[in-house]
């Protein structure tokens, strides 16, 4: 399972090279990030520029990771998480939750993230803040960013980026074949969204909403969420490659 992963870290090395005198990204270092997306708006690969350009060290968390992880170690978990996943349905609570606090008592508590599909429901969010002790009511400044796509662009994506896994030479993730199965996990995005922000507002004072249009080009995108954040390509420490 962890092809998809292996392929979200090719694409990114392929976006992205150094620049010599880098300028950080000036945004408060005490602020954590969480990135919304239906899928194939590209909030995995936006989630980790982010993180690498903050001018302050800050992890990038993203839930599929996390589930892929606790696969390794957990006895029927990775099948568990296969069986939903390769329906295009969301892993009962009660599985995931459990482990994504497992995974986050390894983080330490002095860091800031930078979140990618952490919450899928409102009750995760409320389940998080209360047993996860790097999560707090008051916290760390949040900023969340939510990525737009509309849902036939996103199936399209979802597609393509079948496409881009066989040109890499890897195994495309089953659920990105079949366009129907994509619009009902675009559907159930849609329909937990606003809740899932509604949530976090509830358990966040200190929090900032962003929206970002996400392009076919990832240069776009991150330019319109450097837009959101109040920052400017020149401000990274990163440049995408033209």
């Amino acid at each position: 399972m962890c092809y998809i992963f292996c392929l979200q870290t090719r694409l990114f090395g392929m976006l992205t090279q150094h620049t010599l005198n880098p300028v950080t990204l000036m945004v408060p270092s005490t602020t954590d990030f969480l990135i919304l997306g239906a899928p194939g708006s590209g909030k995995t690969t936006q989630g980790r520029l982010l993180a690498a350009n903050l001018r302050s060290d800050h992890m990038f968390i993203d839930m599929s990771r996390v589930c892929k992880v606790a696969g390794k170690f957990l006895p029927g978990f990775g099948n568990a998480f296969a069986e939903y996943s390769g329906k295009g349905e969301l892993v009962p609570d009660e599985l995931i939750l459990p482990n994504f606090r497992t995974y986050m008592e390894t983080v330490d508590p002095g860091v800031h993230i930078v979140g990618s599909g952490l919450f899928r429901n409102p009750n995760q969010v409320h389940w998080v803040y209360d047993h996860v002790p790097f999560f707090r009511d008051g916290g760390s400044p949040l900023s969340v960013i939510r990525i737009k796509l509309s849902p036939d662009d996103a199936v399209r994506r979802c597609r393509k980026r079948a496409e881009l896994a066989r040109a890499a030479g890897l195994t495309p993730r089953a659920t990105d074949l079949d366009d129907a199965l994509n619009r009902g996990r675009v559907k159930t995005y849609d329909d937990f969204v606003e809740p899932v922000i509604e949530a976090l507002c509830r358990r966040h004072p200190d929090i900032r909403l962003l929206e970002a249009p996400s392009q076919d080009d990832p240069h776009d995108t991150f330019s319109g969420i450097l837009s959101a954040v109040g920052a400017k390509p020149e401000d990274c420490y990163l440049r995408l490659v033209a």
